[in-house]
Protein backbone atom coordinates (compact mmCIF):
# COMPACT_ATOMS: atom_id res chain seq x y z
CA UNK A 1 0.00 0.00 0.00
CA UNK A 2 2.68 2.28 0.65
CA UNK A 3 3.91 2.11 -3.11
CA UNK A 4 0.91 3.82 -4.21
CA UNK A 5 0.99 6.68 -1.92
CA UNK A 6 2.52 9.26 -4.09
CA UNK A 7 0.36 8.51 -6.58
CA UNK A 8 -2.19 8.75 -4.67
CA UNK A 9 -0.91 12.25 -3.50
CA UNK A 10 -0.14 13.20 -6.91
CA UNK A 11 -3.39 12.55 -8.16
CA UNK A 12 -4.85 14.93 -5.34
CA UNK A 13 -2.60 17.15 -5.54
CA UNK A 14 -4.13 17.49 -9.63
CA UNK A 15 -7.14 17.77 -8.56
CA UNK A 16 -7.05 20.53 -6.26
CA UNK A 17 -4.87 22.80 -8.31
CA UNK A 18 -7.28 22.58 -11.24
CA UNK A 19 -10.30 23.70 -9.10
CA UNK A 20 -7.93 26.70 -8.11
CA UNK A 21 -7.39 27.78 -11.20
CA UNK A 22 -11.05 27.47 -12.34
CA UNK A 23 -11.88 29.21 -9.07
CA UNK A 24 -9.51 32.08 -10.13
CA UNK A 25 -11.00 32.24 -13.41
CA UNK A 26 -14.78 32.77 -11.95
CA UNK A 27 -12.98 35.62 -9.36
CA UNK A 28 -11.47 39.04 -9.82
CA UNK A 29 -8.62 39.75 -7.48
CA UNK A 30 -10.68 41.70 -5.03
CA UNK A 31 -12.53 38.24 -4.30
CA UNK A 32 -15.53 39.83 -6.07
CA UNK A 33 -17.34 37.16 -8.49
CA UNK A 34 -17.17 38.21 -12.72
CA UNK A 35 -20.00 38.55 -14.45
CA UNK A 36 -20.74 36.10 -16.96
CA UNK A 37 -19.35 36.82 -20.38
CA UNK A 38 -17.34 39.68 -19.46
CA UNK A 39 -14.06 38.35 -21.02
CA UNK A 40 -15.90 37.54 -24.41
CA UNK A 41 -17.04 41.03 -24.57
CA UNK A 42 -13.77 42.29 -23.91
CA UNK A 43 -11.75 40.44 -26.01
CA UNK A 44 -14.26 41.16 -28.94
CA UNK A 45 -14.37 45.06 -28.64
CA UNK A 46 -10.80 45.14 -29.05
CA UNK A 47 -11.34 42.51 -32.50
CA UNK A 48 -13.74 45.06 -33.52
CA UNK A 49 -11.15 48.02 -33.38
CA UNK A 50 -8.64 46.04 -35.82
CA UNK A 51 -9.33 48.31 -38.62
CA UNK A 52 -6.77 50.89 -38.19
CA UNK A 53 -7.18 53.59 -39.40
CA UNK A 54 -11.04 54.19 -39.40
CA UNK A 55 -11.70 56.19 -42.80
CA UNK A 56 -13.05 59.83 -42.40
CA UNK A 57 -16.83 60.41 -42.84
CA UNK A 58 -17.07 61.24 -46.57
CA UNK A 59 -18.89 64.83 -47.62
CA UNK A 60 -21.31 65.43 -50.35
CA UNK A 61 -19.72 65.88 -53.48
CA UNK A 62 -16.26 65.26 -51.56
CA UNK A 63 -14.33 61.92 -52.59
CA UNK A 64 -14.87 58.39 -52.02
CA UNK A 65 -12.54 55.89 -51.24
CA UNK A 66 -12.18 52.38 -53.22
CA UNK A 67 -11.43 49.19 -51.38
CA UNK A 68 -9.99 46.01 -53.26
CA UNK A 69 -9.87 42.85 -50.87
CA UNK A 70 -6.82 40.24 -51.51
CA UNK A 71 -5.34 37.28 -50.27
CA UNK A 72 -4.18 38.43 -46.36
CA UNK A 73 -0.39 38.43 -46.80
CA UNK A 74 -0.52 39.99 -50.36
CA UNK A 75 -1.54 43.24 -49.47
CA UNK A 76 1.91 44.64 -50.36
CA UNK A 77 1.35 43.32 -54.13
CA UNK A 78 -1.47 44.37 -54.37
CA UNK A 79 -0.65 48.18 -53.20
CA UNK A 80 2.58 48.51 -55.60
CA UNK A 81 0.46 47.09 -58.61
CA UNK A 82 -2.61 49.85 -58.21
CA UNK A 83 0.66 52.49 -57.79
CA UNK A 84 1.80 51.92 -61.15
CA UNK A 85 -1.09 52.82 -62.57
CA UNK A 86 -1.99 55.88 -60.21
CA UNK A 87 1.45 57.06 -58.61
CA UNK A 88 -0.13 60.27 -57.25
CA UNK A 89 -2.97 58.26 -54.91
CA UNK A 90 -2.48 57.30 -51.46
CA UNK A 91 -2.93 53.68 -50.92
CA UNK A 92 -2.96 51.88 -47.24
CA UNK A 93 -3.86 48.58 -45.88
CA UNK A 94 -6.20 49.17 -42.98
CA UNK A 95 -6.58 45.58 -42.20
CA UNK A 96 -5.04 42.20 -43.43
CA UNK A 97 -6.59 41.11 -47.04
CA UNK A 98 -8.17 44.78 -47.69
CA UNK A 99 -6.45 47.87 -49.28
CA UNK A 100 -7.76 51.42 -49.47
CA UNK A 101 -7.41 53.69 -52.06
CA UNK A 102 -8.45 57.38 -50.61
CA UNK A 103 -10.20 58.85 -54.31
CA UNK A 104 -11.55 56.15 -56.19
CA UNK A 105 -12.39 57.98 -58.98
CA UNK A 106 -8.78 58.40 -59.72
CA UNK A 107 -8.69 55.07 -60.64
CA UNK A 108 -8.68 54.13 -64.64
CA UNK A 109 -12.10 52.67 -65.68
CA UNK A 110 -12.82 48.87 -65.36
CA UNK A 111 -9.56 48.68 -63.36
CA UNK A 112 -8.89 45.51 -62.28
CA UNK A 113 -6.04 44.18 -60.31
CA UNK A 114 -4.74 41.13 -60.51
CA UNK A 115 -3.88 40.65 -57.32
CA UNK A 116 -7.62 42.10 -56.57
CA UNK A 117 -10.10 39.50 -55.42
CA UNK A 118 -13.08 42.10 -55.22
CA UNK A 119 -13.45 45.66 -55.72
CA UNK A 120 -15.81 48.25 -53.38
CA UNK A 121 -16.26 51.30 -55.41
CA UNK A 122 -16.42 54.42 -54.21
CA UNK A 123 -17.92 54.19 -50.95
CA UNK A 124 -19.40 56.52 -48.98
CA UNK A 125 -18.82 56.55 -45.00
CA UNK A 126 -21.19 56.79 -42.63
CA UNK A 127 -22.15 56.22 -38.46
CA UNK A 128 -24.87 55.59 -36.56
CA UNK A 129 -25.20 54.52 -32.76
CA UNK A 130 -27.83 51.78 -34.02
CA UNK A 131 -28.48 49.18 -36.90
CA UNK A 132 -31.61 51.51 -38.08
CA UNK A 133 -29.68 54.86 -38.22
CA UNK A 134 -26.99 53.11 -39.74
CA UNK A 135 -29.36 52.15 -42.66
CA UNK A 136 -30.75 55.66 -42.95
CA UNK A 137 -27.39 56.87 -43.62
CA UNK A 138 -26.23 54.60 -45.71
CA UNK A 139 -30.14 55.11 -47.72
CA UNK A 140 -29.34 59.03 -47.63
CA UNK A 141 -25.56 59.01 -48.94
CA UNK A 142 -25.99 56.77 -51.02
CA UNK A 143 -29.45 56.89 -52.78
CA UNK A 144 -29.90 60.30 -52.07
CA UNK A 145 -32.99 59.38 -49.16
CA UNK A 146 -34.42 61.15 -46.70
CA UNK A 147 -33.29 64.79 -46.20
CA UNK A 148 -30.69 64.67 -48.81
CA UNK A 149 -32.45 66.59 -51.45
CA UNK A 150 -31.95 69.76 -49.02
CA UNK A 151 -30.02 72.46 -50.41
CA UNK A 152 -26.47 71.69 -49.34
CA UNK A 153 -27.26 67.61 -48.49
CA UNK A 154 -27.73 66.77 -52.13
CA UNK A 155 -25.14 64.80 -54.20
CA UNK A 156 -24.60 64.43 -57.64
CA UNK A 157 -23.64 60.68 -57.95
CA UNK A 158 -25.95 59.60 -55.55
CA UNK A 159 -28.95 61.25 -57.31
CA UNK A 160 -27.53 59.87 -60.58
CA UNK A 161 -27.82 56.02 -59.21
CA UNK A 162 -31.39 56.62 -57.42
CA UNK A 163 -32.28 57.10 -60.57
CA UNK A 164 -30.87 54.73 -62.40
CA UNK A 165 -31.79 52.09 -59.26
CA UNK A 166 -35.29 53.05 -60.01
CA UNK A 167 -35.69 51.83 -63.78
CA UNK A 168 -33.99 48.82 -62.91
CA UNK A 169 -35.19 45.27 -63.79
CA UNK A 170 -37.15 43.58 -60.79
CA UNK A 171 -34.88 41.37 -58.95
CA UNK A 172 -31.64 42.67 -60.11
CA UNK A 173 -30.45 44.03 -56.87
CA UNK A 174 -28.03 41.74 -54.66
CA UNK A 175 -26.75 42.91 -51.50
CA UNK A 176 -23.54 41.63 -49.30
CA UNK A 177 -23.18 42.27 -45.59
CA UNK A 178 -19.62 42.50 -44.86
CA UNK A 179 -17.24 43.17 -42.12
CA UNK A 180 -13.13 42.92 -42.11
CA UNK A 181 -12.72 39.28 -40.63
CA UNK A 182 -14.29 37.83 -43.58
CA UNK A 183 -11.29 39.29 -45.51
CA UNK A 184 -9.43 36.23 -43.79
CA UNK A 185 -11.75 33.97 -44.26
CA UNK A 186 -12.48 34.02 -40.38
CA UNK A 187 -15.53 31.38 -39.99
CA UNK A 188 -17.53 33.59 -37.11
CA UNK A 189 -16.14 37.09 -37.99
CA UNK A 190 -17.17 39.67 -35.56
CA UNK A 191 -20.17 42.07 -35.94
CA UNK A 192 -21.33 40.19 -38.76
CA UNK A 193 -24.58 39.62 -37.72
CA UNK A 194 -25.19 43.29 -37.18
CA UNK A 195 -24.13 43.77 -40.86
CA UNK A 196 -26.86 41.26 -41.80
CA UNK A 197 -29.19 43.22 -39.44
CA UNK A 198 -28.16 46.60 -41.36
CA UNK A 199 -28.93 44.93 -44.98
CA UNK A 200 -32.00 43.25 -43.76
CA UNK A 201 -33.26 47.03 -42.83
CA UNK A 202 -31.76 48.26 -45.83
CA UNK A 203 -33.64 45.24 -47.96
CA UNK A 204 -36.88 46.61 -46.20
CA UNK A 205 -36.89 50.11 -47.22
CA UNK A 206 -35.39 49.57 -50.66
CA UNK A 207 -38.40 47.38 -51.38
CA UNK A 208 -41.17 50.21 -50.82
CA UNK A 209 -39.11 52.13 -53.54
CA UNK A 210 -37.12 49.94 -55.78
CA UNK A 211 -38.22 47.03 -58.11
CA UNK A 212 -34.67 45.79 -58.72
CA UNK A 213 -34.98 45.15 -54.57
CA UNK A 214 -38.28 43.07 -54.54
CA UNK A 215 -37.62 39.23 -54.71
CA UNK A 216 -37.97 38.21 -58.04
CA UNK A 217 -40.71 35.18 -59.38
CA UNK A 218 -39.74 31.44 -58.96
CA UNK A 219 -39.91 28.96 -61.61
CA UNK A 220 -40.82 25.23 -60.79
CA UNK A 221 -37.97 23.09 -61.40
CA UNK A 222 -36.92 19.05 -60.68
CA UNK A 223 -35.53 19.96 -57.87
CA UNK A 224 -38.15 22.29 -56.69
CA UNK A 225 -38.57 26.26 -57.09
CA UNK A 226 -35.62 28.59 -58.30
CA UNK A 227 -35.63 32.30 -58.45
CA UNK A 228 -35.35 33.48 -61.99
CA UNK A 229 -32.87 36.13 -61.56
CA UNK A 230 -32.96 38.80 -64.19
CA UNK A 231 -30.68 38.34 -67.37
CA UNK A 232 -28.62 41.47 -68.59
CA UNK A 233 -28.69 44.26 -65.98
CA UNK A 234 -27.30 43.20 -62.30
CA UNK A 235 -26.67 45.68 -59.30
CA UNK A 236 -24.57 45.02 -56.38
CA UNK A 237 -24.29 46.61 -52.70
CA UNK A 238 -21.92 46.23 -50.70
CA UNK A 239 -22.17 46.99 -46.69
CA UNK A 240 -18.78 46.97 -44.74
CA UNK A 241 -18.94 47.46 -40.68
CA UNK A 242 -15.78 49.14 -39.66
CA UNK A 243 -16.93 49.32 -35.96
CA UNK A 244 -19.78 48.96 -34.48
CA UNK A 245 -20.88 52.23 -35.42
CA UNK A 246 -18.97 52.96 -39.09
CA UNK A 247 -19.90 51.66 -42.60
CA UNK A 248 -19.01 51.88 -45.71
CA UNK A 249 -20.98 51.50 -48.77
CA UNK A 250 -20.66 50.38 -52.40
CA UNK A 251 -23.46 50.22 -54.76
CA UNK A 252 -22.35 49.48 -58.61
CA UNK A 253 -23.75 48.22 -61.68
CA UNK A 254 -21.74 44.87 -62.57
CA UNK A 255 -20.44 44.73 -65.86
CA UNK A 256 -20.87 41.32 -67.30
CA UNK A 257 -17.46 39.78 -67.94
CA UNK A 258 -17.65 36.23 -69.23
CA UNK A 259 -17.45 33.48 -70.30
CA UNK A 260 -20.31 32.43 -67.51
CA UNK A 261 -23.27 33.80 -67.29
CA UNK A 262 -22.77 34.20 -63.99
CA UNK A 263 -19.62 36.37 -64.30
CA UNK A 264 -19.57 39.81 -63.47
CA UNK A 265 -17.68 42.41 -61.94
CA UNK A 266 -17.85 43.16 -58.50
CA UNK A 267 -18.22 39.39 -58.27
CA UNK A 268 -22.01 38.70 -57.14
CA UNK A 269 -21.62 34.80 -56.40
CA UNK A 270 -19.26 35.41 -53.63
CA UNK A 271 -18.61 37.81 -50.77
CA UNK A 272 -15.76 39.88 -50.77
CA UNK A 273 -14.65 37.44 -53.96
CA UNK A 274 -13.46 34.88 -51.96
CA UNK A 275 -15.13 31.55 -53.14
CA UNK A 276 -16.31 27.97 -50.79
CA UNK A 277 -12.64 26.71 -51.45
CA UNK A 278 -10.62 29.51 -49.91
CA UNK A 279 -13.02 28.59 -46.73
CA UNK A 280 -11.55 25.31 -46.50
CA UNK A 281 -7.95 25.58 -47.91
CA UNK A 282 -5.86 28.50 -46.72
CA UNK A 283 -2.77 27.30 -49.37
CA UNK A 284 -3.17 26.83 -52.85
CA UNK A 285 -0.32 26.16 -55.61
CA UNK A 286 -0.67 29.64 -57.65
CA UNK A 287 -2.02 32.93 -56.61
CA UNK A 288 -3.85 33.29 -59.43
CA UNK A 289 -6.26 30.17 -58.73
CA UNK A 290 -7.81 32.25 -56.02
CA UNK A 291 -9.10 34.78 -58.57
CA UNK A 292 -10.82 32.14 -61.33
Amino acid sequence: MGAYLPLLAYAYLLATSTGRDKGRKRYKPDGRKKKRGATAVSDGSARQQEVDPLPPLTQPNGPRPTYFTCRHSYEGALIDEILRCAPDESVTSPYPGLVRVDDGASLPGGFDPVYALQVIPECIVVSGESIKSIALEVDRALLAGGDAMLPGNCDKRSLEQRQSLITAPKGSLTIHPLVPGMCKAQPSPVMHSRATKVCDELLQMHKKVYPAARRSKTKQMQDGPVLEMPAGERWLLQVMLQSPTLAIASLSKCDHVGPGFRAYRPCLEHPLGLAKVERRCQVLPIESCWKL
